[in-house]
């Protein structure tokens, strides 16, 4: 069999620990099923994170067409993350100390567009597809998504989403996120640390900037009496530069009342070092949480975010006792989590269906072997069909947005107008009830003046 190559599209361009995980895995999971790769990953823009090896290269998704015309591609894989939707983000990005946009949308316009272009198999790793479609872009999406050899969704919102468009379900195969076989496909051990861990036992926490600083000092409290009881010592863990992690968890180590430390990691394997040798994890990341089930450590789900993915989940594994979305939740969990076992029940069911995903990508991957590559086309480059649909999509994006805020003024508008009277009526009272006030003020000050007149002269007489 000849060496394959293959695209691979996701946010590999974000500092973002659970984003930067797939590739790492899904090139070992098809090594480990005989196949000889060579992974070249794209993004929507060439930024090497600092959390990754230092061979890994990022390319822009603008010269995937390009670099295919050099050297084909056998196959295009998109995913996993949080990637198929129509959604500008807001993110960090490198050394950047101000929010950028972040044009995730992409991931899959780019790669389907192009796919189609040159007849090249498109692969879903599970993405997900986390918000419903806007219907003037639905019909656009839904021709983009149904021309994929294999599609697989890492959720069941991400299932009905599609089903929104109109996709059957019998084509979608609903996988779980493959960072649940983290175990088996990325060697973590202690010497992936740069310094040595706490003497003491130790627990995990994550949150990132979206946490108000109510809730963080809240938060403390929780976690001071948690550490104090079982004699732990807590790591705070920053796992994104893209969420502003390292702030929000400087602004709670100012307030833990019990041994704490902020955990500043140089790569995503340190970062699952110290998951792995926690004793409990307990945080926002969706990807911490996976961490710590994947290695037998406990782990709390505090779902501040609502993100759909995470309680899809911890309801997947049939855990919801590990599972809160606020401080209330979070301090109930607290008191009964080291009476649950080290891991769900269904984990090792949720990672067996992870596998059975990697057997077919693999099987996918390799029959593109034994296809002869379709000659290089001259005629409209995808490129160029690719920045028009998604410049639809940001236009549609814009509109709503207009459409948001002009639906709220009219709103209040309209409240004015049917209120209008009654808030007339009532401005009406108030301010009779503030001119009787008056003048029973006036009468009342005009009577204490004449008393003091007449106690002046009487004085004086």
């Amino acid at each position: 069999m000849k060496n394959l190559r293959v695209a691979m599209s996701g946010a590999f361009d974000v500092e973002n620990y659970g984003d930067l995980l797939f590739p790492e895995i899904f090139r070992e999971a098809l090594r480990l099923r005989g196949l000889d790769i060579e992974l070249v990953e794209f993004a929507p823009t060439n930024t090497k994170p600092r959390l990754t090896p230092s061979s890994r290269v990022v390319h822009a998704l603008a010269t995937l067409e390009e670099m295919h015309r050099i050297e084909p591609f056998d196959a295009v894989v998109i995913g996993g993350g949080a990637l198929v939707h129509a959604e500008v983000l807001h993110q960090f990005l490198g050394d950047n100390a101000e929010l950028q946009d972040y044009a995730i949308a992409e991931t899959w316009i780019v790669t389907s567009v192009f796919c189609a272009e040159y007849d090249v198999p498109l692969l879903w790793n599970a993405p997900d597809v986390p918000y419903t479609f806007p219907i003037e872009i639905s019909s656009i999406a839904k021709g983009l998504i149904e021309q994929s050899k294999y599609i697989s969704v890492r959720n069941d919102t991400s299932l009905k989403n599609l089903g929104v468009l109109g996709l059957s379900s019998d084509k979608i195969t609903v996988c779980p996120d493959t960072a649940l076989a983290l175990a088996k496909y990325l060697s973590i051990t202690e010497d992936n640390l740069r310094t040595p861990l706490p003497e003491m036992a130790y627990f995990v926490v994550h949150i990132n900037r979206f946490l108000s600083k109510d809730n963080i000092a809240e938060l403390a409290g929780v976690l001071s009496v948690y550490a104090a009881e079982n004699d732990l010592h807590a790591i705070l863990l920053p796992l994104s530069n893209a969420h502003g992690d390292l702030g929000a968890l400087r602004t709670l180590e100012s307030q833990m009342l019990s041994p704490s430390s902020v955990w500043i990691s140089e790569s995503i394997t340190e970062m699952a070092a110290v998951i792995r040798r926690a004793e409990l994890y307990v945080g926002v990341s969706y990807h911490g949480a996976i961490t710590a089930l994947a290695h037998g450590v406990r782990a709390v789900c505090f779902n501040y975010m609502n993100y759909d993915k995470s309680a899809d989940l911890f309801r997947s594994l049939d855990c919801q006792t590990r599972y809160a979305e606020t401080i209330g939740e979070l301090r109930t969990v607290m008191k009964s989590i080291d009476q649950m076992p080290l891991a769900p029940s269904k984990l090792a069911t949720i990672i067996a269906r992870v596998e059975t995903h990697f057997d077919t990508l693999a099987e996918f991957i390799a029959g593109s072997a034994d296809v002869e590559a379709p000659p290089v086309k001259s005629g409209v480059r995808s490129a160029v069909l690719a920045n028009l649909i998604l410049s639809n999509f940001d236009m549609s994006s814009r509109l709503r947005s207009i459409q948001i805020r002009f639906d709220f003024v009219s709103e209040k508008l309209q409240w004015l107008e049917e209120n209008a009277e009654a808030t007339a009526l009532h401005l009406r009272s108030r301010m009779e009830s503030i001119e009787a006030g008056a003048a029973s003020s006036s009468q009342h000050f005009s009577a204490k003046i004449e008393w003091l007149e007449h106690e002046l002269s009487s004085r004086r007489s």
